[in-house]
């Protein structure tokens, strides 16, 4: 994760978004193409599901 402070630029956001949502979903990273053969499913623990809430707040 990027140090993101209020003055980063919209993209700067949502990349930061992406590869944090493509580290908790694995799947995800590799169907966009930015984490080619990764082989590691989703965490579907209760823990991992508090940590994809996390990043959806």
């Amino acid at each position: 994760m990027t140090s993101l402070t209020a003055t980063s630029s919209p993209r700067e956001l949502a990349d930061d978004y992406v590869e944090q949502l493509a580290d908790l979903n694995p799947l995800l990273g590799t169907s966009l193409g930015i984490r080619p053969g990764d082989d590691r499913l989703p965490d579907f623990s209760a823990d991992g599901q508090a940590a994809l809430d996390a990043l959806y707040r």
